[in-house]
């Protein structure tokens, strides 16, 4: 079964559920964003998304279940599990910002 996302609030889900829209709210990060979300679509957990460059998934430390993936050197997409902390168990992700955190 292929892993499930969801978006933290009705904004997130206008903004990343059509491409033309992703373009016009995010402009160059768009290509990005929609590679991410791809990659959601495809892969059976958490894990299945690298923890290597250009992904570059990683937990953030001050966050319980909360992730991470590059989009660009500063901007980053959120995300958190459904309280699994194993990547390898995660199976559904809800999708919380695209933010620059630097």
């Amino acid at each position: 079964m292929l892993m499930h996302y969801d978006y933290a609030n009705n904004k997130l889900r206008k903004n990343l559920s059509d491409k033309r829209i992703i373009k016009k709210v995010y402009g160059r990060l768009s290509d990005r964003i929609n590679d991410v979300l791809d990659e959601f679509t495809v892969a059976l957990t958490l894990d299945d998304i690298p923890e290597s460059p250009p992904d570059r998934r990683h937990k953030m430390t001050n966050e319980k279940f909360t992730w991470s993936v590059d989009l660009s050197a500063n901007y980053r997409m959120w995300i958190k599990s459904n309280g699994i902390d194993d990547p390898k168990l995660v199976t559904s992700i809800t999708i919380l910002d695209i933010l620059d955190d630097h």
